[in-house]
C-alpha cells in the first residue's frame, strides 16, 4: 500500500512518499465426522492475523472439494470469538474419504486472504 504525506506551510513545502507492507494471514484446520450416507459434518477453526497479531475479519467464503470440482458452501454457521478466531461448521455430501476445504476472507482493511486444508476424521 502506498501513502503520500504532503505538508504545506508559509515558507516550506515538503512531500514524502513511502510504501507500507500490509500482511494478512490465515491459519485453518478442520475435522469432520461421518453423517448418514456420504454426508459429512465439517468443523473448521480459522485464525486471522494482521502483521502477526490477531485480527478481525468479515465476508467469509467457504468451498469444499467433491472429488471433481470445488463447490461453494451456501449455508454455514459462523462463530466469531472476537479475538481473530472463527469457527465454521457445515454439512456437505462428499463421497471421497478425505475432506478438502478452502476458505477466503477479507480482514477489516479489505485485504483478501485464502487458505486450504485437508480435514481429519474425528
Amino acid at each position: 500500500m502506498k501513502f503520500n504525506l504532503t505538508i504545506y506551510g508559509r515558507e516550506i513545502e515538503a512531500q514524502f512518499e513511502y510504501i507500507v507492507n500490509l500482511t494478512t494471514s490465515m491459519a485453518i484446520n478442520g475435522i469432520y465426522s461421518q453423517n448418514v450416507g456420504i454426508e459429512k459434518h465439517v468443523e473448521l477453526t480459522c485464525r486471522i492475523f494482521n502483521e502477526g497479531t490477531p485480527a478481525l475479519a468479515k465476508n467469509f467464503i467457504v468451498y469444499f472439494n467433491n472429488s471433481s470440482s470445488w463447490v461453494q458452501v451456501q449455508n454455514f454457521d459462523l462463530a466469531d470469538y472476537g479475538n481473530g478466531t472463527y469457527r465454521i461448521t457445515f454439512n456437505a455430501n462428499i463421497a471421497a474419504g478425505t475432506v478438502q476445504v478452502s476458505v477466503g476472507v477479507n480482514d477489516l482493511r479489505q485485504v483478501y486472504v485464502q487458505a486450504n486444508t485437508t480435514c481429519t476424521q474425528s
